[in-house]
């Protein structure tokens, strides 16, 4: 078993996963970026931080219109710092097309590499819009869950050099382990070796605990 490189934030998690995040934006071009509960309120200590000259690719996006509270083009469109730089998205606009959004995926396809990718944990350790079952496939893009998905495929996120996956949730950090001592779901189809997971103390202390249980 291969485990992954982990940093803890104990003080103020969204302060300091900011300011880590923010080193590593000074130094990339091509970041793949992410939306939700998780990370907005990191975005929100970052946005103060003038950046020029990136490339930001969003993660993944629901099926809904762009005008929709749920569309994370709309939601991340809302911190400057994304507004003042480059944001390649699936072209949704006020209607979902196949086609449109199939000519976006085989662009982003196309790209060599990305300096990293950030990602969050959500319920059942999916991330993005992907959620594991026994068909998912390296290179899938559609997902149908509650909600109809997109999202960048695993063989695309494995192109970041560095693979950034938060995690503040203490049930969420259990269950993560438990799928790193299975290698399932994430960790079967996500290089260990990019990726480096961000823990606020509690939620690392639940994943040693269900890491060491038998």
């Amino acid at each position: 078993m291969i485990i992954p490189k982990i940093k803890v934030f104990r003080k103020n998690f969204n302060t300091e996963t900011a300011d880590y995040l923010v080193k590593l934006f000074k130094k990339s071009k091509k970041i793949i970026i992410t939306s939700g509960k998780t990370i907005v309120p990191i975005y929100k200590n970052i946005d103060k931080y003038n950046f020029k000259n990136k490339l930001f690719y969003l993660s993944d996006e629901r099926l809904v219109s762009y005008n929709s509270k749920l569309s994370n083009f709309r939601n991340i469109l809302k911190f400057n710092f994304v507004n003042k730089n480059e944001l390649f998205h699936f072209n949704i606009n006020k209607k979902f097309s196949k086609k449109r959004t199939n000519l976006f995926l085989n662009k982003i396809s196309k790209i060599k590499n990305f300096d990293f990718a950030i990602l969050t944990v959500g319920n059942n350790c999916h991330v993005a819009s992907i959620f594991f079952d026994n068909k998912t496939k390296f290179n899938q893009y559609y997902f149908f869950n509650k909600v109809d998905r997109v999202s960048l495929s695993l063989k695309i996120l494995n192109k970041s050099k560095k693979i950034l996956l938060l995690c503040n949730k203490p049930d969420r950090a259990s269950e993560l382990a438990l799928n790193l001592k299975d290698q399932k779901k994430i960790f079967k189809f996500l290089n260990n070796k990019k990726l480096i997971i961000l823990f606020n103390e509690k939620s690392y202390k639940c994943f040693n605990q269900a890491l060491l249980s038998k």
